[in-house]
């Protein structure tokens, strides 16, 4: 749980960050001609490359930790053109990475949820039989 929370922590900062690198680029004028400015795409790029980085490790963790297999291959994994030599889950991949691990938390939920529902009947039953036992005792 603690590792979730700063997970999240970490993801609201970069997502600040991001926003605040759209704020200052320049917005088209009307009629004006656009002139790209490339320093602050390239920002963006990497604001963004951080957040996808960020989600991608973090459902890669969930993964491992659940025994699900991480999709592979270009369909579901996008080079960075921010850092060189690196990768993320693209949206494709993330989405298929969450439904997987969704799959297995609620097929283990199902599991437990079985010994909870028995454990609660034969809690409720020992009750009504110490309840009986006790009323005839007076």
């Amino acid at each position: 749980m603690i590792k979730y929370i700063a997970y999240r922590i970490q993801l609201a900062k970069l997502q600040k960050a991001r926003r605040e690198v759209l704020e200052r680029s320049p917005a088209p004028v009307e009629g004006q001609e656009y002139e790209a400015d490339y320093s602050a795409e390239q920002e963006r790029e990497i604001a963004e490359h951080r957040i996808y980085r960020l989600v991608s490790d973090h459902y890669y963790e969930q993964a491992f930790q659940f025994g699900v297999p991480v999709p592979s291959g270009t369909d579901y994994w996008e080079d960075s053109t921010a850092y060189p030599g690196t990768s993320h889950l693209n949206r494709k991949g993330l989405t298929q990475l969450r439904a997987s691990i969704h799959e297995e938390q609620k097929r283990r939920l199902e599991h437990y949820s079985v010994w909870v529902a028995g454990l609660t009947g034969l809690i409720g039953a020992a009750t009504g039989l110490i309840a009986v036992l006790a009323s005839n005792g007076n």
